[in-house]
């Protein structure tokens, strides 16, 4: 927790003070800071690059296997609504 919340607040200090705007820094972790730490955190320590991990993880491949294996877990059945059947905030 507090660790945790120490090294993201250093990272952040350090990545304002490289691009040149120490003024940026506001001595907190905001809620829209932790990704964006985190991800440089695992870059930089580990060595993990999140955007080279969704390359072996398509999206489109990764939705169908969920939807089946749920299917299959709990019985549950997914149909695709065709478009234009079904009520939308945006109609386009």
């Amino acid at each position: 927790g507090k660790e945790n919340y120490q090294t993201l607040l250093e990272l952040k200090k350090e990545h304002c003070l490289e691009d040149g705007n120490p003024e940026v820094f506001d001595g907190k972790l905001n809620a829209w800071d932790t990704a964006f730490y985190n991800n440089r955190l695992l870059k930089q320590k580990y060595g993990v690059d999140s955007e080279k991990i969704k390359e072996y993880f398509p999206l489109d491949h990764v939705v169908e296997t969920t939807l089946k294996i749920y299917q299959e877990l709990l019985g549950l059945n997914f149909e695709e609504v065709p478009k234009g059947n079904f009520w939308t905030w945006y109609p386009k």
